[in-house]
């Protein structure tokens, strides 16, 4: 029988019931973080890998290594990448062949996010692996499934043109068939393009697409596209003017916007412009008609006088009224949506989504969405949708 003791002493005490309550405290927090864990778990919100898988259910192959696949695709032919997308075998690191010539594909410009967001799959980018020495990466999707990549294979298979509005411009060039041009004009990202600058004629609206070149053409759609205030993407033109200048660019921004320039704009994108614009150029001479009215430091006037100077020596009526044919606010060629658009009635059968409509019309699915006033990708047998003709 154990003995108690009759008495402990204060330090005993004190030091007994430290003892209980910092054990207590570990419990408890051993309890709360295993309970967040899981629960941050369950929501999807935490992964704790070192190369994150796309779906945890996987079986994991150890042995190989996606670095060798990735080289050994890289050599293949657009069409073996496609019939690739096919084979949902797992090859390394938890991922399907089909995923990484998916991968391929869009790295070489093939057109894969628009047909997956058409039919409600959002592709996430989660993994960037480098290969070569670490000279070039690629970025590998996540959480899609085998019947979202079969969705895209159609995609490619069945237009003509799979690509992106990026690829297309690179693309453009005098001796190109018309249906390039055609491909691009359907892409959503021409969409934004257009809708950056409204009422410019489409054919002035390419020439100046083709001479900013792909890389600055994408910054302006994903500017449009990622828009909250509308008043924060003229000065962001602006600076992309100085970072890119070109005689068209520099006329498309004296035609639209004219008063940001007169009034908020640097003196150095001014003598910029000035140094851009074609001597006749019928925007650059109302630009400094109206620059002259302001209150501008007195160089900025010299510019707008040295420029008109020269617009009355060399402007050739002919010349002007080509401009104005290209480019006239007054007179818009390419009005919006509901100003001049003309449109039939089709009837939504069962099966049919938004992305195998705008295919059988060849328009997109922006367009589709904009005239029917649609927020969602969401149809209903029996509605009635109006095509853009």
């Amino acid at each position: 029988m154990p003995v108690t003791p009759l008495f402990q002493t204060k330090y005993q005490r004190h030091s007994s019931s430290l003892f209980r309550f910092f054990f207590l405290l570990s419990v408890g927090c051993n309890i709360f973080l295993l309970a967040f864990f899981l629960f941050q778990w369950k929501e999807g919100l935490l992964w704790i890998t070192i190369d994150p898988l796309p779906q945890t259910h996987r079986n994991q192959p150890i042995s190989k290594d996606i670095e060798s696949y990735l080289l050994s695709f890289l050599k293949r032919s657009d069409a073996t990448l496609i019939e690739e997308l096919n084979n949902t075998k797992l090859i390394a690191n938890g991922y399907r062949a089909q995923e990484l010539a998916l991968a391929l594909l869009r790295e070489r410009g093939f057109q894969v996010e628009d047909p997956l967001r058409a039919v409600g799959a959002w592709p996430q980018l989660t993994t960037v692996y480098r290969y070569a020495n670490k000279k070039k990466k690629i970025e590998l999707f996540s959480m899609l499934s085998p019947q979202d990549i079969s969705v895209v294979k159609q995609f490619i298979e069945e237009s003509m043109l799979p690509l992106t509005a990026k690829t297309l411009i690179g693309r453009i060039n005098p001796t190109h068939p018309s249906c390039v041009k055609q491909a691009l004009f359907r892409t959503d990202e021409w969409y934004l393009f257009q809708q950056a600058f409204p009422y410019i004629n489409k054919k002035f609206l390419l020439d100046v697409a083709k001479q900013l070149g792909p890389s600055v053409f994408q910054t302006i759609v994903t500017w449009k596209q990622n828009l909250t205030n509308p008043q924060e993407f003229g000065p962001k033109l602006l600076l992309l003017f100085a970072q890119h200048p070109s005689p068209l660019f520099a006329e498309i921004l004296a035609a639209r916007y004219r008063e940001l320039l007169c009034y908020k704009s640097s003196d150095h994108i001014l003598a910029l412009l000035f140094r851009y614009l074609p001597e006749d150029s019928v925007y650059g001479k109302e630009l400094s008609i109206t620059l002259l009215d302001t209150q501008r430091k007195p160089h900025v006037w010299k510019m707008a006088r040295t420029f008109l100077a020269n617009t009355k020596k060399t402007a050739v009526p002919q010349t002007l009224q080509s401009l104005s044919n290209k480019l006239s606010p007054s007179v818009p060629s390419i009005l919006p949506m509901k100003q001049k658009q003309r449109s039939q009635s089709y009837i939504v059968k069962k099966g049919d989504t938004l992305w195998s409509i705008a295919q059988r019309f060849q328009v997109n699915v922006r367009q589709l969405q904009a005239l029917n006033h649609l927020h969602t990708d969401h149809l209903v047998c029996g509605q009635e949708l109006k095509i853009p003709l």
